[in-house]
């Protein structure tokens, strides 16, 4: 897998030394990194939360910033950085990890669900899927090389993203503060 998908590995490595790092160094560790950045750090934390590499880091700071804003603020306000994030990924990025998404595309493993159900490789079924990993806590990159390759217009995915990433935020502050004392 590492040979293969050297960029998935590395993602899935970010999360667990997220994780790690959210055990040993406790909730007040990231409260202190984020809190001082006030409503600007909201933005930062949303933004970071759709980059591969810093997904994991991004919705530790969202947890982490929970007790101190508005689950409605914090959404609106990480989905408009999160929303400036996937549009750089969208314009300057996208073909980097695009590569990794076709070549897994490609696999025999993909090769066989595709042939076996033809809906599953349908443009509006890539659309919906991108939709949907771009609205969970997994890197959007991932989601946005899925629908880059049904060539989609520059102001419908801006417009998408952003619903989305609203959706995902909240979701994901509104669980952390059902879950947190």
């Amino acid at each position: 897998m590492l040979k293969h998908y050297p960029r998935f590995t590395t993602i899935a490595l970010s999360y667990v030394a997220a994780g790690l790092l959210f055990i040993f160094l406790g909730p007040a560790f990231f409260q202190t990194l984020i809190v001082p950045f006030g409503i600007f750090g909201i933005a930062i934390a949303g933004a970071l939360y759709t980059y591969s590499f810093t997904t994991s880091l991004g919705a530790l700071l969202l947890i982490a910033l929970v007790p101190y804003h508005p689950i409605g603020v914090m959404a609106v306000v990480g989905g408009i950085g999160a929303t400036i994030a996937d549009f750089t990924i969208f314009k300057f990025v996208r073909d980097d990890l695009k590569k990794e998404v076709r070549r897994f595309g490609a696999s025999k493993m993909i090769q066989n669900v595709c042939s076996a159900n033809g809906i599953l490789c349908k443009k509006w079924m890539r659309n919906l899927m991108g939709t949907i990993i771009m609205a969970s806590p997994f890197p959007d990159e991932l989601g946005i090389a899925m629908m880059s390759t049904t060539k989609m217009e520059r102001e419908t995915f801006i417009l998408l993203a952003f619903i989305v990433d609203i959706v995902g935020i909240y979701l994901l502050v509104f669980t952390a503060s059902a879950l947190l004392p």
